[in-house]
């Protein structure tokens, strides 16, 4: 929507749920990062490329509103300079209509609330002036702050919370993580135990598997499976194993009933 209608927009979520890894997933920034490292005019994928209209940008902690427009448009030019390579990689024949163009159409600015008002007043003179849709991504309670800025909340015209991963997403989470690392799949009251942990967060999924790992390859002689032992044994060594705010008591699952 924000895209589309080139307007601002606002997605906030907890902590770890995955905000800034799905804002670069759908800029698909990796691509778009090679292409604005790569040197002597080699263009990486130049027809996906041309299929990428959005950048992101994360602000700094300490910028100040003159900082972000700086920032901004070396990003926009180097942006459009990366797409005009690829139109010249790709159909050259194109490239002299496609030079009076503009091509980016979003910025998703994550870690929104680093901003002050003066930064988010100008991105508002941004948005007008490019005419381009702006999209911030920031933790609860950024939606209450600016609430309070009544000159910009007026102008967003889109807020939606992002949400931790349901159940049958985790699962869908596990079967992948398990495939990767060779394992067959554990019962089914292991995989809500998992969900019931991490409560569907997706760093809190990365952090416990990565721990799960590590204790299988500790204790292969031993155990060769996710067990309950085992991924109680990995929670234990987290965080949040006993002072995090996923530090619940467990109900008890089918087998303890």
């Amino acid at each position: 929507m924000t895209r589309d209608d080139r307007k601002i927009g606002l997605g906030f979520g907890k902590p770890g749920i995955g905000k800034t890894f799905s804002a670069k997933k759908f800029c698909n920034w990796s691509l778009i990062e090679a292409n604005l490292a790569a040197k002597g005019g080699v263009v990486v994928e130049p027809a996906t490329m041309l299929a990428c209209d959005s950048a992101y940008y994360m602000p700094s902690v300490t910028v100040t509103a003159a900082r972000l427009k700086i920032e901004l448009n070396q990003l926009r030019n180097r942006f459009e300079d990366a797409y005009l390579k690829a139109v010249n990689w790709h159909c050259p024949a194109d490239w002299a209509e496609e030079i009076q163009n503009q091509h980016l159409k979003l910025i998703v600015v994550d870690e929104a609330f680093r901003l002050k008002y003066q930064a988010l007043e100008q991105l508002r003179d941004i948005q007008e002036e490019w005419d381009v849709g702006i999209l911030l991504i920031a933790d609860p309670g950024f939606e209450r702050a600016l609430s309070r800025m009544w000159h910009f909340s007026v102008r967003v015209a889109h807020v939606e919370e992002l949400k931790p991963l349901s159940e049958a997403e985790t699962n869908q989470f596990i079967d992948k993580q398990l495939e990767i690392m060779g394992l067959p799949k554990p019962p089914e009251e292991v995989c809500k135990l998992i969900h019931w942990y991490t409560q569907g967060v997706l760093r809190g999924l990365v952090n416990l598997f990565s721990m799960i790992a590590r204790i299988l390859k500790i204790n292969e002689d031993v155990v060769s499976e996710v067990t309950r032992e085992v991924v109680e044994a990995a929670r234990e060594m987290m965080i949040f194993g006993k002072h995090g705010s996923l530090s619940k008591q467990v109900p008890l699952l089918a087998s303890e009933a």
